[in-house]
């Protein structure tokens, strides 16, 4: 039993930003959305995680209705590391990761706290910057944090065995290039060690490297969904983004997209029409 939503439906301003789409994480798996802007990926994810009203349909955990569990209960089993996390005060990064354990208190020991924090900051790699104030920061470290803060919340295996859910939304997006795939590497660990994990991603070649499954967003719909190779065509590509590609197989798939030059484009056309 994992996290699931059938026939989700979000509306705004009268029109279906999410338009009745079903999904099941598979435990073992990062699964990972990919899909153009406004195709309704965060509000999937936002959906899954109930923060996002529904229209129509049902989103489950662990096989009960999300509604029926209490914020705390739904808090233990499923961590969500939003697109833009924000901190107005001046916490430490250390102070900052363990604020994921706070749906733990009372139980776990002090020692089990301080084993999932520790863990969470060398998974992050902010260990070394465990004593900072975070609004000193880089975007791409206090991301990091953020992404530790949601480790850790999720770190300690529940007493009835139930599936742990990391739902990441752009994990990726201000992390330099090493810190892109060490954070994807963690990720799909956790998913294969404990759990499921749901990540939004832009970058098609870092999607097509970590995910297990991939789901194709357009449109408010799910376009496609599968393995990597499967999914990641010539002619999908065409179809949902609108560009020109080539797909290299291989371990991992390689996609090559062909940027057409606007500007020299439109110069060309005014210099033909004089």
């Amino acid at each position: 039993m994992t996290l699931a939503g059938k026939n989700l439906t979000v509306k705004a301003g009268g029109r279906a930003i999410l338009d009745d789409v079903s999904l099941e994480l598979a435990a073992g798996e990062l699964t990972v959305i990919v899909g153009p802007n406004g195709a309704g990926k965060s509000t999937l994810l936002r959906a899954l995680s109930g923060e996002a009203k529904l229209a129509a349909g049902i989103v489950s955990l662990n096989g009960r209705k999300l509604n029926d569990w209490n914020m705390d209960a739904q808090a233990l089993q499923r961590a969500v590391l939003p697109q833009s996390p924000t901190l107005a005060f001046p916490f430490r990064v250390c102070d900052v990761v363990e604020l994921g354990r706070y749906p733990h208190r009372g139980l776990a020991t002090p020692q089990e706290h301080r084993a999932a924090v520790d863990g969470a900051m060398a998974a992050a790699d902010v260990t070394h910057l465990a004593l900072r104030d975070c609004r000193t920061l880089s975007g791409g470290e206090r991301h990091r944090v953020h992404f530790a803060r949601a480790l850790a919340q999720v770190w300690t295996p529940l007493a009835d065995g139930s599936t742990r859910h990391l739902l990441l939304d752009e994990p990726t997006s201000s992390l330099d290039l090493s810190h892109q795939g060490m954070v994807l590497a963690r990720a799909r660990t956790f998913a294969k060690e404990a759990g499921a994990v749901l990540a939004i991603l832009h970058d098609l070649n870092l999607a097509a490297a970590f995910a297990d499954r991939i789901i194709v967003m357009h449109k408010a719909r799910i376009a496609a969904e599968g393995k990597p190779a499967d999914v990641l065509t010539v002619d999908l590509l065409q179809k949902v983004w609108g560009v020109e590609a080539k797909v290299i197989a291989g371990e991992p798939l390689t996609i090559v997209v062909k940027h057409t030059d606007v500007s020299r484009e439109r110069t060309n056309h005014l210099r033909a029409a004089e």
